[in-house]
């Protein structure tokens, strides 16, 4: 019933038009079945002409073109998208709640505030600053799957107190609002917003420190003490630089 054409795979997006799109899809927890368009030139070429559309990716729902990545954002924002899935009798995997959609709402708009979670523990009144101390605090209370999520499939877009926008790809897990802010609460005594926004946001935290090592090489690589083994050692290459160390 729901057919998204995209480049890659939903669980392996090739662009970041088709993640969002996949994501969108998949934190509704709609099934559908995902085409990627790049396995086959003809069928890419085909189908923009078949929906007059010029783009990649393009969702379907019973054989209807809905649109593109820009178009199923706004959908999903204004609630359309879940109108238009009821009008056509799509289920999700489970009942769907409302507070989903409000998390996909952009700052610019009024924010929805998630409704307070049942916290099982003392509050500890912690104070988190920026995005690091946050993912700082987790690996310290040893909530390491939160701690995985802040670092591989979240971009943050900004971060105040008591609230944190970020970009999220399709690989989110669908309980990490909802784990995240029950944490919050139980960390600072305070409710958190917690927006997804339409901005694509800084790269995650875990391509940052590649993107800096890589860099760190590069610069340590063009050293004369590494030129000077370079020379002894044609073949050496250096694998990693530790920055504490580095002078």
């Amino acid at each position: 019933d729901v057919v998204l054409f995209m480049k890659g795979t939903s669980g392996m997006p090739q662009c970041g038009f088709s993640s969002r799109v996949a994501g969108v899809l998949n934190y509704l927890e709609i099934n559908f079945k995902d085409v990627n368009v790049l396995e086959d030139e003809e069928l890419r070429e085909g189908i923009k002409k078949f929906s007059n559309w010029p783009t990649i990716p393009q969702l379907y729902i019973k054989g209807e073109f809905i649109g593109g990545c820009d178009i199923i954002t706004e959908m999903a924002i204004s609630g359309e998208l879940d109108e238009l899935l009821k009008e056509n009798t799509i289920k999700n995997q489970k009942e769907y709640k409302q507070e989903t959609i409000d998390q996909l709402k952009n700052v610019e708009q009024q924010d929805k505030i998630i409704p307070n979670p049942e916290v099982k523990n003392k509050k500890e009144n912690y104070r988190i600053k920026n995005f690091k101390e946050l993912i700082e605090t987790c690996e310290h209370k040893k909530e390491l799957k939160i701690k995985y999520e802040l670092e591989n499939n979240v971009r943050l877009v900004s971060f105040e107190d008591q609230k944190i926008e970020i970009s999220f790809n399709s690989n989110l897990d669908k309980s990490f609002v909802k784990e995240l802010s029950e944490k919050l609460i139980e960390w600072t005594d305070k409710r958190w917003v917690i927006a997804f926004s339409k901005k694509e946001g800084l790269p995650t935290f875990k391509n940052q420190k590649k993107d800096k090592e890589a860099n760190l090489i590069k610069q340590e690589s063009q050293s004369k003490f590494s030129l000077e083994i370079k020379k002894l050692f044609p073949d050496a290459e250096l694998q990693s630089v530790d920055e504490k160390n580095k002078s």
